[in-house]
Order: C-alpha cells, then sequence, then structure tokens
C-alpha cells in the first residue's frame, strides 16, 4: 500500500488501484506501474501484461541480477516501451514518452530519452542541475550517454 491506495489486479493482469474501502479509484488498465510516491506513479506503455511476474522463477531472477550486476555502470533501458506518470486519480501528468523515468527528488526527477539523460521538473520541463536547490540529487555524469544499453528484453540480457 502507497500514499492509502493498494494495488488491484483484473482478470487480465491489468493493474489499478483502489482506496482502503475498496474504491477503485484509478482503474485497471497498466500493464506495469510502480506504487505511489509524493503523489505520483511511473507507468509502462509498451510491457506485457505480466512482466513484472517474469523473474519471479528463482533460477531466472538470479541469472538476471547476476548480469545486471556485472553491468553496473550501464543503464539499461528497453527497446519499444516508453514510462510516464499518473497522480493519485489516475490522470496522466506525464505523458509516456521518456525512456526511463527515476522518482522525483527535490522536485525534480532524472529522465531519459532518445539516448540522453536531463533532469526534468514535474510539469515535464527540462531543467538544469543546482546543488544548492536539488541537495539530494546528483549532478549528471558527463559521460552517462555512452553508458547507456539499450536492450529489446530482459530476457535478451540472458542470452548475450
Amino acid at each position: 500500500m502507497s500514499e492509502g491506495l493498494f494495488r488491484i489486479l483484473d482478470e487480465d493482469g491489468l493493474i489499478g488501484f483502489a482506496n482502503m474501502n475498496g474504491k477503485v479509484i484509478v482503474s485497471q488498465r497498466f500493464t506495469q506501474v510502480n506504487s505511489f510516491r509524493d503523489g505520483r506513479a511511473i507507468f509502462c506503455q509498451g510491457c506485457k501484461v505480466g512482466s513484472y511476474l517474469k523473474f519471479h522463477d528463482e533460477n531466472a531472477r538470479g541469472e538476471l541480477l547476476q548480469i545486471i550486476g556485472r553491468l553496473q555502470d550501464t543503464v539499461i533501458i528497453q527497446r519499444k516501451v516508453r514510462y510516464g506518470m499518473i497522480n493519485t486519480k489516475g490522470d496522466t501528468v506525464l505523458q509516456p514518452i521518456y525512456d526511463r523515468i527515476d522518482d522525483f527528488k527535490d522536485s525534480i526527477a532524472l529522465v531519459y530519452k532518445d539516448g540522453r539523460a536531463f533532469y526534468i521538473d514535474r510539469q515535464g520541463n527540462e531543467v538544469a542541475y543546482d546543488p544548492k536547490k536539488h541537495p539530494n540529487q546528483k549532478p549528471l555524469d558527463p559521460h552517462i550517454s555512452k553508458r547507456i544499453k539499450y536492450i529489446d528484453s530482459w530476457e535478451s540480457l540472458l542470452k548475450d
């Protein structure tokens, strides 16, 4: 449960959210969506239904974690999926145009789009990192774009 809402699944595996009284607040329409943080949740457009369950097999999960551990300085981004954000009413507050989105800290979020990494504000405008305004964020690594690896699927890492 997060911010008074808990996940609910429909018979097709789509995810939504209900309040503690069981009232559906966000309809089940997402194949993948994170828990809410500071009134927003990251969702995936293009992710397969149930993809979050795929690596519940102990062996596959362990193997994948080992591979990711070896790629720890690499930013892994899945092709053909995009990320956006919703609010606790289910309204889209950031359109799914990003290759990846991190949670907001100090009113900015790190995003990846088209091989670039940059910060955005809550409206989706690109903003400059300021250590005085954003003490909980890190300055962008000037070489981060060289460390981005696009993959077709998480399973493709197991085949490499």
